[in-house]
């Protein structure tokens, strides 16, 4: 069987975006909080609904949403730190040249 269409996940699979998230994240908890969380204490987040995140780090539920829209905007911010994984273009291309989609 010849496949005709691949379909990747993006984020943590074609780009590197772990560094903007955390960072998002990290703002977005000292905003809310006032309390400073290093890296790699937040590192479980990733991977994971915020919701569930933000229940495990004690966050109220009325600030929940208001955390979310932070955590977004500040991953935003730090969008100049997502890369895209070595080897993933040459991957891509050799796809598009066998044909897939």
């Amino acid at each position: 069987m010849r496949y005709t269409h691949v379909v990747f996940d993006l984020d943590g699979t074609i780009i590197d975006s772990e560094r903007a998230d955390l960072l998002g994240l990290q703002e977005a908890l000292l905003c809310v909080t006032g309390a400073e969380y290093p890296l790699e204490a937040l590192r479980p987040a990733l991977g994971r609904p915020a919701v569930d995140t933000l229940a495990d780090l004690s966050i109220p539920g009325g600030d929940v949403e208001a955390c979310v829209r932070l955590w977004n905007e500040g991953a935003q911010r730090h969008y100049d730190t997502v890369r895209v994984f070595p080897g993933v273009r040459g991957v891509l291309s050799r796809l598009r040249g066998a044909g897939c989609h």
